[in-house]
């Protein structure tokens, strides 16, 4: 809903417009399609996934990708991703008390980038695994999506309740959110789950390795591009 500050300025009445003018296209394009289901992706859903199975009927479905990947991705977009994001996790009375009072040590201490941002995904991500092992929530890791796509997608249709797969052509397109540099190489699926370990030095890995042993991350390391189990 907009503000008295929204109507301080014409940029801040056309941003308002293009919004609501997006808002109405997109419910004239998926309004009618909701009694047969609308897949949705949520990328800031993670820490509130049990929150959206109490109120909502729907099946969800976790996607996780390697820390490395991603967090050579916000190096590489040069996304303000940095210690904001952690004091705010901080400061989350719940969040702290559930779980990152047990670390509290570790966040204390003065973080190189690498660590801040492994430590951001592991918030992000380590706890959402770890309900997903204990509730039976499905989980589909990006890596194996990649490159063993057919069983992958066989058994994220049969978890949602899909009647079919996608097809071949898009499974391997790139992703519209990509840089043109990330997708550069993306027929070759090897290259295409490996390529971030080009940004890292042997230290660099060694320190990731450290906060995902801190947050007790098993299911990937630092040196290894496939998950683990």
């Amino acid at each position: 809903m907009p503000t008295i500050a929204t109507f301080s300025s014409v940029r801040e009445i056309r941003l308002l417009l293009s919004r609501y003018g997006n808002l109405w296209r997109n419910f004239r394009k998926y309004g009618h399609s909701q009694r047969s289901g609308v897949i949705t992706k949520f990328i800031r859903a993670n820490l509130m996934l049990g929150w959206l199975e109490q109120n909502f009927d729907l099946s969800l479905l976790f996607v996780v990708r390697h820390p490395g990947a991603v967090v050579a991705s916000q190096l590489e977009k040069g996304t303000e991703w940095d210690f904001r994001a952690l004091e705010l996790f901080k400061c989350d009375a719940l969040l702290w008390q559930d779980y990152l009072a047990a670390h509290e040590a570790f966040l204390k201490k003065n973080l190189s980038t690498i660590e801040l941002y492994t430590t951001i995904w592991c918030i992000q991500n380590a706890l959402p695994l770890k309900e997903a092992k204990e509730t039976g929530r499905s989980v589909a890791y990006y890596e194996k999506l990649i490159t063993e796509s057919g069983i992958e997608w066989a058994r994220i249709a049969h978890s949602l309740q899909l009647d079919r797969t996608p097809e071949t052509e898009t499974v391997k397109a790139p992703s519209q959110q990509s840089s043109k540099v990330s997708n550069a190489g993306f027929r070759n699926q090897t290259y295409r789950v490996s390529r971030w370990q080009e940004r890292f030095s042997g230290s660099d890995l060694s320190a990731m390795q450290r906060v995902l042993d801190e947050f007790r991350v098993s299911v990937y390391s630092a040196h290894d591009v496939m998950p683990l189990s």
